[in-house]
């Protein structure tokens, strides 16, 4: 029987120094490299180098004996080595062009850019450097920034971010989700899904769990099913989801036949606990400000202001009036029911130019007598701080990383402000209606006051307060204990919890510390072991998502990028923009560049 054949690794076969002396040949990674011609042995063998040598370089170099044969070898190294350090400068410079690229194109994509700014950046760039530093300017040439490269650079800028994610998903305890719905530029309906983990050393981590594209229906089936596959995509399972919020739409909130109907027969059927659902807080502010629709207010000023914007002549006529009366403004503002601020705002500068506008209409015919009525401006001083009041309101609850216990805190005091409200107007204490006080003032010392319209509309913003929070005094006693755990009655906590806040109360240096620290993230974060029910009773209540403000923000930015003019950007292109806008992860460009060809400029 043959004998097996040895494979050359098991033969531990070493290079020989002293075939540098004889045959012109070093080591290099782990073969014998020729210092003549460069050229490498496969098989680490004194043979195969000898016979190289021999037929190709002896008739030159055999007369080379002694120090010169010595002096000839340091020479071929120290030229081979130069060589080196070439191509590994040439390979640096390579990889800063493309880290260049990369920047450039998460610059772009952050700041809602088209991919072909890219290559106006380079030609500005070019520019800079004939006039700065001109010998530079070969290196900027070199750099890729086509349209072409910025959309690559762009997809894996999204791709690196999605990875981080993903690693960062599977350290979460617990995880929620906001979730929102709307249809872009090209009737294409875009779900929006976000995601709140938090891990056992209580890091928050808030970021875009996915932008779906809908072609076809919405229905609640349609969402489930892009949900499912989003969560799959990132190795979330379904049993630490602990609560998700939507835009109340019909297809979303429903019980029955929304997404959230779907999400509790899903966990129904793989028996894990129901989440629990909210209904966007800042859309039921938005909600509540409906009783404020003060028709005998309201048209009149949207009907001024369309008056004046309308007709170009008429709106310039109109700015140069207030630029010649030296007014506060310089324009009246649009009124659009969808945005939040925007009855706040317009009320707001309408009531600042009332008497500037009441002159230019009379001067045009269009006189309004309501100008001149001293209770309807009465009327509307109030309504102008009342609505101010609410959109202070809904600043407050916007932002990102906002604590469901901070938004439950700030809709309690307006209610409680309201309340105040509705006893001052009772009264005619007016130190809260700074606009409606100066109005009483014009009309004069024998003015009626009649304050019933005023009453019933704090009224009915009391009722509607109280009715549509309530998914949110539900949970008003656990938000209690979460927020300051140290000023709760221990039988209104939780009886899983009660041990662990007695010990808490009764701890001096734990109390100093969550006074001095004032952020309860870090505050539960640093309670040592002792307290694991209330640690993990507060990685859940930090998830929570109170709006999907995150949502909204999002939609602006895709309507901005995606609009008239770059209608038929694709679905992953859109989604990697989104992605990079919106993170509070930090792409690893290096890993990237590192992963990229390098190319000639173009």
């Amino acid at each position: 029987m043959a004998s097996k054949k040895r494979k050359l690794p098991e033969e531990n076969r070493m290079f020989n120094d002293s075939w540098t002396d004889k045959y012109f040949f070093i080591n290099y990674n782990g073969k014998p490299l020729c210092l003549i011609c460069q050229k490498t042995i496969t098989i680490q063998k004194e043979y195969n180098v000898k016979r190289h040598y021999d037929t190709e370089h002896k008739t030159k170099f055999a007369c080379l004996v002694g120090d010169g044969r010595k002096i000839k070898i340091n020479s071929l190294k120290s030229s081979m080595k130069n060589q080196q350090n070439v191509f590994k400068v040439q390979i640096q410079n390579n990889e800063s062009n493309v880290r260049a690229s990369i920047r450039v194109a998460e610059i772009l994509a952050k700041s809602g850019r088209p991919f072909s700014d890219s290559e106006l950046i380079k030609q500005c760039a070019i520019v800079m450097a004939e006039e700065v530093c001109p010998d530079q300017k070969k290196k900027f040439e070199n750099i890729s920034l086509s349209a072409r490269t910025c959309t690559r650079r762009t997809e894996d800028l999204g791709d690196n971010l999605c990875e981080q994610l993903r690693e960062k998903a599977q350290l979460f305890e617990w995880f929620s989700i906001a979730t929102d719905e709307s249809t872009d530029v090209s009737d294409t309906a875009q779900l929006l899904i976000f995601v709140r983990g938090i891990d056992e050393n209580f890091n928050v981590c808030e970021e875009l769990l996915q932008l779906c594209s809908l072609k076809g229906t919405t229905t609640e089936e349609d969402l489930f099913r892009q949900l499912e596959q989003a969560l799959v995509s990132m190795q979330l399972p379904w049993k630490k989801l602990v609560s998700v919020t939507t835009d109340g739409g019909r297809n979303m909130s429903g019980q029955n036949k929304g997404l959230v109907g779907r999400i509790k027969t899903k966990m129904t059927e793989i028996e894990c606990d129901i989440p629990l659902f909210f209904h966007c807080i800042i859309h039921q502010e938005a909600l509540c400000c409906k009783v404020l629709a003060w028709q005998e207010i309201m048209n009149v000023v949207i009907s001024t202001v369309n008056y004046i914007r309308k007709n170009g002549l008429t709106h310039r006529q109109f700015q140069q009036f207030l630029s010649d009366m030296e007014a506060d403004h310089r324009d009246v503002l649009y009124y659009s029911e969808v945005r939040w601020l925007s009855r706040g705002a317009v009320l707001k500068r309408f009531f600042d130019l009332r008497k500037e506008i009441n002159t230019f209409m009379d001067e045009k015919g269009k006189s309004v007598p309501e100008l001149t009525d001293p209770q309807w401006l009465i009327d509307l001083g109030f309504l102008t701080d009342l609505t101010n009041e609410l959109n202070t309101l809904n600043v407050r609850l916007q932002g990102k990383n906002k604590l469901i216990s901070d938004m439950h805190t700030d809709v309690k005091a307006f209610q409680m402000k309201n309340k105040l409200f509705i006893t001052h107007i009772n009264e005619k204490k007016l130190d809260h209606f700074p606009n409606c006080k100066k109005a009483v003032e014009e009309a004069g010392m024998h003015f009626n006051w009649k304050c019933d319209k005023m009453k019933s509309i704090l009224i009915q913003l009391q009722n509607q307060f109280s009715d549509r929070f309530g998914d949110f005094e539900e949970l008003s006693g656990k938000l209690k204990v979460f927020t300051n755990p140290f000023s709760c009655d221990i039988e209104d906590v939780p009886s899983h919890l009660q041990m662990n806040v007695i010990d808490l109360q009764s701890n001096d240096t734990l109390k100093n510390s969550f006074h001095e620290m004032k952020d309860l993230v870090k505050f539960y974060g640093s309670l040592p072991s002792d307290f694991d029910e209330l640690k993990r009773f507060a990685l859940q209540l930090i998830t929570f998502f109170g709006s999907t403000y995150l949502c909204e923000q999002t939609f602006s930015i895709l309507n901005y990028r995606k609009n008239k003019y770059a209608s038929r950007l694709t679905d992953e292109h859109l989604r990697a923009i989104l992605r990079i806008a919106t993170t509070n992860l930090k792409a690893n460009i290096q890993q990237i560049a590192t992963q990229i060809q390098p190319q000639t400029s173009h």
